[in-house]
């Protein structure tokens, strides 16, 4: 297929509230920066990497979810929503009212066996706890959820009821009471990874806020065109990683970047310049912050993975290595969009990757 008629990303209107969790590892370097004692695997960056479809009982399309370590998978099933997990368990199915679209995201609890699905399409919010077997509901038009806290415990959302301020929800009983005395930003995307750092994103404009969340301090840092997609951040909850929404639908010059990265350290941002010179569609960090992976399209009809080291004190991006390539008429290329991302990777020797046809690659990567 020329690239020229190629499907294009839908406009997202939204931004995808995916949510990074802890990652704990048995082995790892210690980051003496957010939670003090948090384990975070050191950084693969891979030399190669070997590609292997995935033995799958469930149909991975626009809505699917693949928790934060990898380790848990989410797709719709026509009446809610199935859980598959790599312990080799058969998927658990839950009915939800939660059920036609995850476009607002899928808010994954710490231990990957909640979610929390916001359904714009028909107009309601599901907490599914697999692990309990217990579904609670609420109204779209009463609460939007975006993430969980970090100790599981609660969830981060919009109570409209009162003027869609910032609140902090009881999973079991939506009782709300208020984090920041501010009203949110125009459709935001939340990221709350870690100790009291939360991100938002305005959809209104570009940049992004930085909340504490305990002290409800607003701080914005300004970055990019237009409205940044949040699609992943470090452990530690200090780096983000962003998509700028106006310039991956053609707003802006030839150097204005996709991808961001903002960090909550020093309020400053800094552009990723890319493998190729295309588009990106999905871009992951690490769990240490030291190294990304990332799915781009390039100007030859292909989808590109390439990695490349990070500097967290510079922000500067190493030399990119090519790990993958597909032609736009392979099948089993990266799934031209996915609502909470085709790509997930936390750092370690295993990503993931939906792919066009519906399936899933596991992809090992080797240093």
């Amino acid at each position: 297929m020329p690239a020229t008629d190629r499907v294009r990303r839908p406009h997202r209107n939204v931004c995808v509230a995916l949510v990074a969790a802890w990652v704990l590892a048995a082995c790892g370097s210690t980051t003496d920066e957010g939670d003090v004692g948090t384990t975070v695997p050191d950084a693969v960056v891979a030399a190669s990497a070997a590609f292997a479809p995935v033995d799958s009982a469930l149909i991975y399309g626009t809505d699917t979810a693949i928790s934060p370590s990898g380790g848990a998978r989410l797709a719709p099933d026509g009446s809610g929503w199935c859980l598959e997990t790599t312990d080799g368990d058969e998927p658990v199915c839950l009915g939800a009212d939660a059920q036609e679209s995850a476009s607002l995201g899928v808010a994954w609890r710490g231990d990957e066996r909640a979610v929390a699905v916001t359904d714009t399409a028909n107009g309601h919010t599901s907490v599914i706890d697999f692990a309990a077997g217990t579904v609670v509901e609420t109204g779209h038009d009463q609460h939007r959820v975006y993430d969980w806290s970090p100790d599981g415990d609660r969830l981060i959302g919009a109570t409209i009821e009162s003027a869609d301020e910032l609140s902090l929800l009881d999973p079991t009983t939506f009782d709300a009471e208020p984090l920041a005395e501010r009203a949110i930003p125009q459709i935001p995307g939340i990221r709350w990874v870690a100790g009291d750092v939360i991100w938002v994103s305005d959809g209104s404009g570009p940049g992004l806020w930085v909340v504490d969340a305990a002290s409800g301090e607003w701080t914005s840092i300004d970055g990019g065109l237009g409205e940044q997609e949040i699609v992943a951040t470090s452990a530690d909850g200090l780096l983000a990683v962003t998509l700028d929404d106006d310039v991956t639908h053609g707003v802006g010059g030839p150097d204005d970047p996709g991808v961001l990265l903002f960090d909550a350290d020093g309020r400053r941002s800094a552009g990723v310049t890319g493998p190729t010179g295309g588009e990106p569609d999905w871009v992951q960090i690490s769990a240490d912050g030291t190294a990304l992976l990332a799915l781009w399209e390039d100007d030859a009809s292909s989808n590109v993975l390439a990695t490349a080291t990070l500097d967290r004190d510079s922000l500067a991006v190493g030399e990119w290595t090519e790990l993958g390539r597909w032609t736009f008429d392979d099948v089993e290329r990266p799934a031209a969009f996915v609502s909470n991302g085709q790509l997930r990777w936390d750092g370690g020797d295993t990503a993931w990757i939906v792919t066009e046809a519906g399936g899933l690659l596991e992809v090992t990567l080797t240093p």
